[in-house]
């Protein structure tokens, strides 16, 4: 698999510096240190008819909810994601960053037949429970009736019971925070053994919140059952993280 990295325009453009990830986590090492390449993104045509691959269903959903064409993040990210590449992306704050990860993941799973299933077909990690909140409300706009898909979310600070019968029930896209998602592996709540995607959302905030530890024990857990080759690994950022000069 491919990793790419994108950056905004007209920013530096990085170069990935191998011999400096030693102070990252596993999954960094193992996936971008010898197979990365760099796409800085040019503008690029974000109308709707430009990706067949989008249902028309979905871009009618989003179209009357606004969304009049795809942002450069989510246009760059777009196939990387939708054919299972290793992704590193970069844009800033309020870039769209969620849709383009979203968008591609759920467009995968339907053209698959693999929503619906309530087996987890993806796991997205965030470091806040706002931040899952907030990407929960985006993927379920991308629904096209309403038991289509079930999101799960999960963080600290509430009642761990009723986040528990939830995932007893099935679940396709898993959502939250990673203490929370940890408490959630060690009871046996979560059954890995169908995925196909984890993505990190804002992932320099995760590392500078010290949660490193955190997600490589969600990594291991999830490599114990799914082979390297079977998962694809994305990883969104508003910054270049330190390991890449």
């Amino acid at each position: 698999m491919v990793t790419k990295i994108f950056n905004t325009l007209n920013s530096d453009k990085p170069k990935i510096a191998p011999e400096e990830l030693e102070d990252d986590p596993e999954f960094l090492q193992a996936e971008v240190a010898n197979n990365a390449t760099l796409v800085n993104m040019e503008p690029a045509d974000g109308e709707w008819s430009s990706f067949p691959e989008i249902h028309k269903k979905t871009k009618e959903i989003l179209i009357a909810k606004g969304y009049a064409n795809l942002f450069p993040i989510q246009q760059h990210s777009f196939y990387p994601v939708y054919t299972r590449e290793d992704l590193i992306a970069r844009d800033l704050t309020g870039s769209g960053k969620t849709f383009a990860f979203g968008l591609p993941t759920v467009e995968y799973l339907r053209r698959h037949k693999l929503l619906g299933t309530r087996k987890v077909q993806a796991i997205i990690l965030a470091p806040t429970r706002e931040l899952a909140l907030q990407v929960t409300a985006e993927m379920t706009k991308l629904k096209h009736y309403e038991n289509e898909f079930k999101i799960v979310t999960v963080y600290g600070g509430v009642n761990i019971d009723e986040q528990i019968r939830q995932l007893r029930q099935g679940v396709d896209i898993f959502v939250g925070t990673t203490g929370r998602v940890l408490d959630h592996i060690e009871r046996g709540n979560i059954d890995f053994s169908g995925l196909k995607s984890l993505i990190l959302d804002e992932a320099d905030q995760m590392l500078k919140l010290g949660f490193k530890e955190d997600v490589d024990r969600i990594l291991k857990t999830i490599r114990d059952v799914v082979p390297p080759q079977a998962l694809q690994i994305c990883l969104f950022s508003a910054t270049i993280p330190s390991w890449v000069k």
